[in-house]
């Protein structure tokens, strides 16, 4: 999530400049303003890029065009180097991070020559997240971004050091050691930023407050508080980072209330493509796609499908006009150097320029497209080894289910099956009373009835091992669940008149599955009512220990070996390996396993003094 907030940050450090066709722009700001001076004009064209980065990218872009051009034909440096940052921050915003660090390191040279230090610190920093996050150029990273802050900490208005500080809070936030000074950087950014009553960077320091602060929340005030955000940064003309809040808010809501939090993904979707930011709503429409889908609204989802075919042909596009926009600056570097080199050596120098650049753009031309060749048949064959490994690892999971499934039939449903046959035989020719008859209807009740618990158990379990099963845990007091299990079983608790204390304090709380952690209570109780001896005793307790959570049920009666113990929660292809008694449970103990290893926990049975006890371990809440 704090990834997606750094692409933010990008754009939001910096007031400079970021090229379609002018039939693609849209007009929210007014338009080149009557300026004689080429160089004004230069400026005001890097503004309007600046401030459309925001609002819609293709008009960015445009502007950014319309500034290089001129900066380029009148030679002003600064002027190159703001329309070099804000191509930068294009390719920032489509994901082409290359191009963007290296627009991003011609346009810190043009800065370091002007002598522009505030720009150099925006730059340096935005360079630094580059590295950082989509490079994995840590030292070079934190390099720039010291350079940053120690360069912006000598201007005489420290207003740019507020980026800095924001950037260098983006790296801190990512080590776990480092946590206080993470927001000891974002407590300088926003103090920088109302000192200069900077409504962008404290816009998004808020955004960040918001995201650490949503758990301590109810979900309607932290929704509140997202579109607030939200609002407030359209009201700025600021789409990309209403965006950002319309996204961080469905991802912390969804696992809460996945209908209201899939709505903030769709306005995202929609201002996204009002504003050109095309590629940045890939993971955002796939979502989409997949939800639409899940949810049986086949023709949302088909409508999605023309972003993944549009971010497709846009991508190819990019590329072409950066290969000509690459070629073109070699070109124009080519025909300076040869200017230069014209006026001391004449037609010779000068011929011979003309030729080493031509050989140098057909080399260069000739490695860059063998090295993409290779490039992508190295991707497609790891693709492909990739599919084939998850192929063989979905056939040998699905085999080991198939296996598991044989064993627990075989075993568990073959003995309850056999004595309904058994009984119905003896009787078969032999007259009997009514004594007889109503025992042997008992008998073949209590084994139906097991029999159908087990295959109810059974399809529980297997629904659970189904593709598509998505774990999503959620806090839950254990008080609350042991209560709500316990009362399922009271009249059998009356009639064997057992002693039931529960030792459970109000606030211990588990992150589980509530279906899959009531199932395992549901069992383990009834295991322990069930094999109790009339005025037993059973005890529940819990105990918190290091973030976890064990959960213990303490029971009189049934006598289990330690062997025997050991293998309570394995399939026993022989009979003699699990006591008589217990042997109806065994199905649903496998599965209570299943369970809480799945939610990240544990389960063990073990003697202590005259009690059984059964105890779980999970993750506290």
């Amino acid at each position: 999530m704090m990834k997606t907030l750094s692409i933010a940050l990008i754009y939001l450090c910096t007031l400079l400049p970021t090229a379609p066709s002018k039939s693609q722009v849209k007009t929210y700001l007014s338009p080149e303003e009557s300026v004689n001076d080429s160089t004004k004009l230069v400026d005001h064209y890097n503004f309007l890029a600046s401030k459309y980065a925001t609002i819609q990218l293709d008009s960015s872009y445009y502007y950014c065009s319309l500034a290089k051009n001129l900066a380029d034909r009148i030679d002003y440096t600064k002027g190159k180097g703001m329309a070099m940052h804000n191509i930068g921050i294009y390719h920032t915003l489509r994901n082409n991070w290359i191009s963007a660090a290296n627009y991003y390191a011609q346009a810190l040279d043009q800065f370091e020559e002007t002598g522009d230090t505030e720009n150099t610190v925006i730059t340096m920093s935005d360079i630094a997240s580059s590295y950082y996050f989509y490079q994995n150029r840590e030292e070079e990273a934190i390099y720039f971004f010291r350079e940053a802050i120690r360069r912006g900490a000598h201007l005489a208005k420290d207003s740019v050091n507020a980026y800095a500080w924001i950037n260098y809070y983006s790296i801190l936030q990512k080590d776990s050691t480092k946590l206080d000074s993470a927001k000891l950087a974002l407590e300088e950014a926003k103090r920088i930023a109302l000192k200069y009553h900077d409504q962008r960077i404290i816009l998004y320091t808020e955004l960040i407050e918001a995201t650490h602060e949503f758990d301590t929340l109810r979900w309607q005030a932290g929704e509140k508080k997202f579109i607030s955000l939200a609002d407030s940064a359209i009201a700025m003309r600021d789409h990309y980072l209403a965006i950002q809040a319309y996204c961080t808010v469905c991802q912390l809501l969804y696992p809460v209330v996945p209908d209201t939090a899939i709505k903030f993904y769709q306005k995202a979707y929609d201002l996204g493509l009002e504003s050109g930011y095309f590629e940045a709503l890939t993971d955002v429409a796939y979502s989409l796609f997949s939800h639409y889908m899940k949810h049986g609204q086949e023709d949302k989802a088909l409508q999605l499908a023309d972003t993944f075919i549009n971010n497709a042909h846009r991508a190819e596009q990019l590329k072409k006009e950066q290969r000509h926009f690459n070629l073109e600056y070699l070109l124009k570097n080519s025909e300076n150097t040869n200017e230069t080199l014209a006026n001391n050596n004449r037609k010779l120098a000068l011929s011979v320029m003309v030729i080493l650049a031509v050989f140098l753009i057909i080399i260069t031309f000739i490695f860059y497209s063998s090295y993409r060749k290779a490039r992508q048949y190295a991707i497609l064959m790891k693709n492909k080894n990739d599919e084939i490994t998850e192929k063989n690892k979905q056939l040998n999971n699905e085999a080991e289910f198939k296996n598991k499934l044989l064993s627990i039939i075989a075993h568990d449903f073959r003995t309850p099956l056999a004595n309904i046959i058994q009984l119905a035989a003896v009787h078969k020719d032999q007259p009997f009373d009514n004594a007889s008859l109503g025992m042997m209807l008992d008998a073949i009740s209590t084994t139906s009835q097991t029999t159908l618990d087990l295959f109810e158990n059974t399809l529980r379990w297997i629904k659970s091992q189904l593709p598509g099963f998505i774990y999503q845990p959620v806090p839950l007091s254990v008080n609350i669940l042991i209560d709500s299990a316990v009362d399922l079983y009271n009249d059998e608790i009356r009639q064997k008149h057992l002693q039931l204390r529960e030792n459970i304090s109000p606030e211990t709380g588990i992150l589980a599955d509530k279906e899959m952690v009531q199932f395992v209570n549901r069992n383990l109780i009834h295991n322990a009512i069930k094999f109790s001896p009339q005025n037993g005793s059973i005890e529940i307790n819990t105990a918190q220990n290091e973030g976890k959570v064990s959960i213990s049920i303490k029971n009189t009666g049934f006598q289990l070996n330690g062997e025997q113990l050991g293998h309570l929660f394995e399939i026993q292809g022989d009979s003699a390996s699990r006591n008589n008694q217990f042997k109806g449970a065994g199905v649903a103990l496998i599965i209570c396993k299943d369970f809480i290893e799945k939610m990240g926990g544990t389960i063990n049975a073990f003697r202590e003094g005259d009690f059984t006890v059964f105890q779980y371990e999970l993750p506290g809440a």
